[in-house]
Parts: structure tokens; sequence; C-alpha cells
């Protein structure tokens, strides 16, 4: 039941990610402007912290609540990094999850690229698509964009989006939390917390 629970949560995770999926045929708004430096970090230096799991990846690392549980999942739209879910209980429906995905930014901006991508999730992929809000976010020293939004298919209740672009040279990393609309407020803080401790090394 909890492993049924936390699979819901990572599927409707990917399902709002669109990366580099005939963005070409879009035209291109731009919503912020970007800028910033990616730090150069030796990943056997990180230091440990506690109560919190180190993911080191390829191109970047991150701290996750021990509580939290990485699952393997493979999407069509990009390339996933790390899936992550938090505890669950029974009444839970699903289980509040992170995933963490990257794309090559190609010949876009990395303004164009997450405009043409949220207008992709409205027209495309999500169904009622509304978005709440979008502006800069801050990722350590990087300058990247944050878009909350929700979605409902009629069949369920609401589900609600936070979505982090993160620039690192030509790549992008999109960081996506995922919850019921309801208890949203109540998984935000360590969500959050995992998105502030995301850090690309220095690939270039």
């Amino acid at each position: 039941m909890a492993w049924a629970k936390r699979r819901t949560g990572l599927y409707l995770a990917v399902a709002a990610v669109f990366i580099a999926i005939g963005i070409a045929g879009f035209g291109a708004v731009s919503l912020f402007q970007t800028s910033g430096s990616i730090i150069n970090i030796d990943p056997e230096s990180l230091p440990e912290k506690a109560g919190f799991e180190t993911y080191v990846g390829d191109d970047f690392y991150l701290y996750y609540p021990e509580e939290w549980k990485r699952e393997k999942i493979t999407s069509k739209y990009s390339a996933v990094e790390i899936g992550l879910v938090s505890p669950t209980e029974e009444e839970d429906e699903f289980a509040e999850s992170m995933l963490v995905t990257s794309d090559s930014l190609g010949t876009y901006s990395m303004k164009d690229y997450a405009t043409i991508s949220l207008l992709r999730l409205q027209t495309e992929i999500i169904p009622g698509f509304f978005l709440e809000d979008a502006g800069p976010r801050k990722v350590g020293n990087i300058d990247g964009f944050q878009a909350i939004f929700t979605g409902n298919d009629n069949k369920n209740p609401v589900i609600k989006y936070m979505q982090v672009y993160v620039p690192a040279g030509r790549k992008i990393f999109v960081l996506t939390y995922t919850s019921w609309n309801s208890t949203y407020e109540s998984g935000l803080a360590e969500a959050s917390g995992i998105i502030d401790s995301f850090t690309p090394f220095n690939s270039q």
C-alpha cells in the first residue's frame, strides 16, 4: 500500500515535468533574467548534516531528510537524476515527492526554456493547469526561476506543484515538488530545504 502511494506521487511529479520535447515549435516569452556562477566542490569534502542524507550525482549534490526515501524512476520527458518521497501513513493518499531532472539548454536561454516548458505543461500535459505564481528564485548563489501551479483532472483532488529551474552552464536542472493541494503547506518546509541545498558542480 505504501509503495503504491509513493509511486503515485512520483508519477504525478513526472507528469508535471516537460523537458526538451518539441520546444522549437513554441514562441519564446521572456519572464525573468538569470545570472550567477557555478561553484567547484570536491564531493569528498562535503560535510555531513545531522538528520539528513547526502546525495551526490555526476553534476550536483543535495541534502534530503533522512526520513525521505529514494526511488528509481524513469521518464519519457526528461533525464531523471533522483526521485525522493516523504514518509507515508496509512491514511495518506500519496506521499509528497521531489523529482530532480536535467536537460541541455541547447540554443535556448534559461528564461525562454522555462517559459516554453510552462506553456507545454498548460497546453498538453496537465489537465486544469493553473499558474498561481512565477518569478525569480535564488538557489544558493545561482539565479533561477520558480513556478507554482495546480492541476485537476476532475477525477482526483487538486494537485499542487512547485517547480524550480536551476541553470548550470548550458545544462538545466528542474526540481519539482508535488503534493495534494490540501497537504502542500505541510511538506513545503522540507521540500524547500531540499531545493535550497541543491548545488551544481562546475562541470565546464
